[in-house]
C-alpha cells in the first residue's frame, strides 16, 4: 500500500508538470513589434547556394538572393554553402533585445546590418567552441542580437562538414522569453539530475560496502542514463567539454551505453544464466550487438563524417532492439517469478514514456519546456528498481537465515555425535589399558596407543568443528558477507568431508574393538562391490581430475564378510585418489590365485619410501598428508589389515618412490574352505 501511494503521487506530479505555458507564435512576418510575441522568419527569409564555398560576405552582399523554397535545400549538396537574407522591421520606437534560432549547421556566421549602417558579426553552429559563440544554452544554434527601429537586414550563412546536410529554422525570440525557457528547464534538469545523482551514488555506495555486481551494473546504468539525459538537453556541451565539440557527434552511442549496462543488471539480478538460459543467450547477443554497432559506428564515423548514415543505422537498430526487448520481458512476466514481474513492471514506465514522447511531442520545439516523459518514466523505473533490489536482497536474507540455522542444526548433531563417541572411545580405552596393564604386556605401547587416540579426538575432531563454531559466529553477527561465504565453502567443505570420514572409521574401528564383535562370512559378488565404491567415490576423484578403472570385466565370487571387505576396498581406493595427483590413474583388479582371490589397487601416485612402507599395518597410527594437502588419521590402513585377517586373508603393499603404489589383499576364493564354519563365529 505505502508502494502504491508512492507512485500515485509521482504520476499525479507529472500530470501536473505536463502542461507548461507556451509563448505566443505569430505567422512568418518580417515586421516584429510587440517583445512578448515569437516570430517565424524562414518562409520570409531569401536564399542563396554558394556551390564553389569561396565567396566573402562583400560578394555575397552583392549577389542576387531568391525566395527560398524547400526543393532549393533538396537539390543543394551537403557541403555547399548556404545564405539566408531576410530584412526584419522593428516597428516600436526603441531598441529590444531579441534571440535569434538559426537552425543546424557545423559552422553558421550571423551578419547584422543595423539601419544607421553598422554591421556586426556573431558566430554560432555545432562545431563552434563555448569561446567562440555568441549564445551557449540550449539544443539549437542561436545568438543574442539588437534591433533598433526601423530595418534590420540579417545575413546567415551555413557551412555544413558533416553529410546530413543543412537544416536552416530561422526564430525570433524575446530575450526575457528566452531566459525564462533556459530557467524553467534547469529546474526540472536539476530535479531529474540530482535524483539519478542520489540513486547513482547510494547504489555505488552499496556495492563497495556489500560488494554485490548487482549494484555495480545498476549504478552504472544510471550514471549512463544522467549522461544520456544530459546530452538530450545539450547541458554536456553547456557546463562540461564545450571547448571540444566534435566530441558530441557521438552522443548516439551513449543509447547502447545505457542499454548494455540495463541488460547486463537484469541478468545479474534475475540470474538468467542459470534461470532463464535461452534468454541469457539472447540478452548477452544483444549486449554483444550493442558494442559491435557502438564501436563499429564511432570508426565509422570518424573517417567518413557521414553522421546521416550513422543515425539512420541508429534508429533501424534501436527499432529492432526495441523489439526484442519487448518479447523478453513479455517472456519474464509470463514465467510467473515473482522477482521478473517486478522487473518488467519497473521498466514499463520507461517505455511507455518513449513512446509518448515519439508520438506526441514535437521535437522541434527549441523554445518551450517540454516534460521529457522517456526521463520521467526512466526516474519511475529507478525507484521499481530499487524496491525491487531491496526485496530480493530481502529473500537471499531470509534464505541465508534458513540455511544458518539448518547449518547450526547440524553442527550441533555432530557435536552430540562427537560427545558420544569422544566418551565410547575414552571408555574403551581406559578399559584397554587396564586389560593390558594386569596382563603386563607392552604397557608403555599401550600407553602411547591411548595418548595417540585422544590427541586425534582432541585435535583431529575438535579443531575443524571449533573452526566451523567459530564461522557460524561470524554469520550470527553479520561479520561477512555470502561472496565471502563462497570462497571459504572449499576448505569448510573439506573439513567436513574429512571429518565424516574419521567418524565412519572410528566408529567401525570402535565396533570392531569391542567384544562380542561377529564375523559373518558368505559368497560375495567382487565385480560389484567394486563397481559400487567407484561410483561413490567418483565425485571425489574427478575434483582431482582422476580416472577410477575397473578391470574387473567378469563376475568374481569370494567368501568373506561383505561389509568388512567394502570397508577394505573403499579406505584402500580413497587412499589411492588421495596420494594421486591430478590427471592420474587408479586401477582395481582382482585375481583367483588357487584357494585365493587377490584384489588389488593401483595407483600413478608418488610413492612410498621403504621407511614409511615398515610403518604401514603395524597398528602404529601413521599418516601422510595427500597431494591436495588432505588430513588422514591413520585408522584406514589398520582397519583394513584387521579386517582381511579376520577373514583368513593378507594385506601388503608394493611401491617405488615416484612411480606409485600398488596395496594387494586376499580373501578366500570358494565356499568349500569355509564349510566347517557352519555358524557366525563370535571374534572378542
Amino acid at each position: 500500500m505505502k508502494y502504491t501511494a508512492i507512485l500515485f503521487l509521482i504520476t499525479c506530479g507529472t500530470w501536473l508538470f505536463s502542461f507548461p505555458v507556451r509563448s505566443e507564435v505569430i505567422s512568418p512576418s518580417v515586421g516584429v513589434g510587440r517583445a512578448d510575441s515569437m516570430y517565424a522568419l524562414t518562409e520570409s527569409s531569401e536564399i542563396f547556394v554558394d556551390a564553389t564555398a569561396s565567396l566573402s560576405f562583400a560578394q555575397v552582399q552583392k549577389t542576387p538572393f531568391r525566395s527560398i523554397a524547400p526543393d532549393i535545400l533538396r537539390k543543394a549538396r551537403w557541403n555547399d554553402i548556404i545564405w539566408l537574407k531576410v530584412t526584419v522591421t522593428n516597428t516600436e520606437e526603441v531598441t529590444s533585445q531579441w534571440l535569434l534560432h538559426t537552425g543546424k549547421a557545423s559552422f553558421i556566421d550571423i551578419y547584422i546590418q543595423q539601419p544607421d549602417g553598422k554591421l556586426q558579426h556573431k558566430k554560432s553552429g555545432y562545431y563552434r567552441k563555448n569561446s567562440e559563440r555568441d549564445e551557449i544554452r540550449g539544443k539549437e544554434n542561436s545568438a543574442n542580437i539588437q534591433l533598433r527601429p526601423g530595418k534590420t537586414t540579417l545575413y546567415i550563412r551555413y557551412q555544413n562538414e558533416l553529410k546530413i546536410g543543412v537544416a536552416p529554422r530561422l526564430l525570433l525570440q524575446p530575450v526575457t522569453s528566452w531566459n525564462e525557457f533556459i530557467i524553467e528547464r534547469n529546474l526540472y534538469e536539476g530535479i531529474a539530475q540530482g535524483v539519478l545523482l542520489v540513486l547513482f551514488l547510494y547504489n555505488f555506495l552499496l556495492y563497495f560496502i556489500l560488494k554485490r555486481t548487482t549494484y555495480l551494473y545498476y549504478s552504472l546504468y544510471i550514471l549512463s542514463l544522467s549522461v544520456f539525459y544530459i546530452n538530450v538537453y545539450n547541458l554536456g556541451k553547456e557546463i562540461l567539454l564545450g571547448e571540444f565539440p566534435r566530441i558530441f557527434d557521438y552522443n548516439w552511442a551513449t543509447l547502447q551505453i545505457v542499454v548494455i549496462f540495463l541488460l547486463l543488471f537484469i541478468c545479474n539480478f534475475l540470474e538468467t544464466k542459470k534461470k532463464f538460459p535461452r534468454k541469457h543467450r539472447n540478452m548477452q547477443w544483444l549486449i554483444t550487438a550493442n558494442l559491435i554497432w557502438g564501436i563499429s559506428g564511432a570508426i565509422y564515423l570518424f573517417f567518413s563524417k557521414d553522421l546521416g548514415t550513422i543515425f539512420l543505422i541508429h534508429r533501424y537498430f534501436n527499432l529492432i532492439q526495441f523489439a526484442n526487448i519487448v518479447v523478453l520481458l513479455v517472456l519474464f512476466w509470463t514465467s510467473k517469478i515473482r522477482l521478473a514481474r517486478l522487473l518488467v513492471l519497473g521498466t514499463l514506465p520507461v517505455f511507455l514514456g518513449g513512446v509518448w514522447d515519439v508520438l506526441f511531442r514535437n521535437a522541434s520545439d527549441v523554445t518551450t519546456v517540454h516534460i521529457n516523459y522517456f526521463q520521467v518514466g526512466a526516474i519511475i523505473q529507478l525507484i521499481l528498481f530499487s524496491l525491487s533490489i531491496g526485496f530480493k536482497m530481502k529473500e537471499e536474507e531470509r534464505k541465508r537465515r534458513r540455511a544458518q540455522e539448518k547449518l547450526i542444526g547440524q553442527l550441533q548433531e555432530n557435536q552430540k555425535l562427537k560427545d558420544k563417541i569422544a566418551v565410547a572411545l575414552e571408555r574403551r580405552v581406559k578399559e584397554r589399558t587396564q586389560e593390558l596393564l594386569v596382563a603386563n604386556n607392552d604397557l608403555s605401547t599401550l600407553n602411547r596407543e591411548k595418548a595417540r587416540l585422544i590427541s586425534i579426538i582432541a585435535h583431529d575432531l575438535n579443531s575443524p568443528l571449533n573452526a566451523l563454531k567459530g564461522l557460524l559466529q561470524i554469520f550470527e553477527n553479520d561479520l561477512v558477507s555470502e561472496e565471502d561465504l563462497k570462497q571459504l565453502i572449499p576448505e569448510v567443505s573439506k573439513d567436513v568431508n574429512y571429518i565424516a570420514n574419521l567418524f565412519n572409521n572410528l566408529l567401525v574401528w570402535a565396533r570392531s574393538q569391542m567384544e562380542g564383535t561377529i564375523l559373518q562370512p558368505k559368497e560375495i559378488e567382487l565385480q560389484s562391490i567394486v563397481n559400487e565404491t567407484i561410483e561413490l567415490l567418483n565425485s571425489q576423484a574427478k575434483k582431482k581430475h582422476l580416472q577410477l578403472k575397473s578391470l574387473l570385466t567378469e563376475p568374481l565370487t569370494a567368501y568373506a564378510d561383505e561389509e568388512m571387505i567394502k570397508l577394505v576396498v573403499r579406505n584402500l581406493i580413497s587412499n589411492a585418489i588421495k596420494f594421486t595427483p591430478e590427471g592420474g590413474t587408479v586401477t582395481i583388479d582382482a585375481l583367483c590365485k588357487g584357494p585365493f582371490v587377490e584384489i588389488s589397487v593401483q595407483d600413478t601416485g608418488k610413492g612410498i619410501s621403504e621407511e614409511n612402507q615398515q610403518k604401514l599395518f603395524n597398528n602404529e597410527l601413521f599418516t601422510l598428508r595427500g597431494t591436495h594437502n588432505e588430513k588422514g588419521s591413520g585408522l584406514g590402513l589398520i582397519l583394513c589389515k584387521d579386517f582381511v585377517e579376520r577373514n583368513g586373508g593378507e594385506i601388503w603393499v608394493e611401491s617405488k618412490v615416484s612411480q606409485g603404489s600398488v596395496f594387494r589383499f586376499t580373501v578366500a576364493s570358494s565356499l568349500s574352505q569355509q564349510a566347517n564354519q557352519e555358524s557366525p563365529i563370535e571374534l572378542s
